[in-house]
């Protein structure tokens, strides 16, 4: 059998496209730059690569539009599997905007190639997605709202959207429904930093619209929340120095302001040494 009948009659048995070391960077690199291409270099003699085609075809159609997934023959293109240090077959590459962002060797089971993939493809809305970020920086969270409720029906366990729609509630100061959102995300989910960071979100607009908190704490919680992170910061750091009652108050604010800002932001950890060095 000639090499290209050989990779003519695999691509027919699995039903996905062959490239070679000629398609290669049209059909992978430059394709890559618009959705991701996972390429699963194999050879006709490979059991393993035979086993794992079935998988891959699986995964091929469910990410249908969203990514491609394609074979490459290394004993009729070993310049490619060379270049890209490829030393055991089956094995798979996924490339995203012309470079490899994921990998494994082996045959694998179904759930282990969605694994790979999952962080790297792009939402199934995510059109709808965008526009809904657009209505939310222009203030417009009820059709934020709106929009993310759709994504959500078909996208049922995405923490991105849960997560988006709880801090859109919570912006909206429906607070109690963000935190019904968030309590209903499975356990593993509730320490990720965007989960933390709606909490503090919602603990700043609660007290920030409660008559019985003192007009010190509301007017920093609300400070906070409107980018004014000096003021805040400040305020509850010298009630931690003052002591008294509100002590305890202040240190939990500056823990939530903690989870709210950005952990690039310059003012954090600053802002840490001085509460631990008040506190102990």
């Amino acid at each position: 059998m000639t090499p290209s009948s050989k990779v003519a009659h695999y691509t027919a048995m699995t039903g996905l496209a062959a490239v070679t070391s000629a398609t290669f960077g049209a059909e992978v690199i430059e394709a890559s730059r618009g959705l991701p291409v996972l390429v699963d270099f194999w050879a006709p003699w490979c059991a393993p690569c035979r086993a794992l085609a079935p998988e891959l075809e699986r995964l091929a159609a469910e990410t249908e539009g969203r990514m491609r997934v394609v074979q490459l023959d290394t004993d009729d293109s070993p310049d490619v599997a060379q270049a890209l240090g490829i030393r055991g077959i089956p094995a798979l590459k996924l490339f995203v905007k012309a470079q490899v962002v994921a990998e494994l060797v082996g045959a694998h089971p179904l759930s282990a190639l969605r694994a790979l993939v999952a962080p790297h493809l792009p939402h199934p809305a995510a059109e709808s997605l965008a526009a809904a970020r657009r209505l939310a920086a222009e203030g417009d969270f009820d059709g934020a709202l709106a929009v993310i409720v759709d994504c959500l029906a078909s996208d049922p366990g995405s923490l991105e959207l849960a997560v988006l729609r709880a801090r859109w509630l919570a912006e909206s100061a429906r607070c109690d429904e963000a935190e019904a959102v968030l309590d209903a995300l499975p356990p593993a989910a509730q320490s990720k930093r965007e989960v933390r960071r709606v909490r503090a979100l919602l603990h700043f607009r609660r007290l920030a619209g409660d008559p019985s908190t003192d007009a010190v704490r509301a007017q920093a919680a609300d400070a906070i929340t409107r980018g004014d992170g000096d003021s805040a910061l400040a305020s509850w750091l010298e009630r931690v120095r003052e002591g008294g009652a509100r002590r305890a108050q202040a240190r939990d604010d500056l823990l939530r302001a903690f989870d709210w800002l950005d952990d690039a932001d310059a003012r954090v950890a600053p802002a840490r040494r001085r509460l631990a060095a008040l506190l102990y």
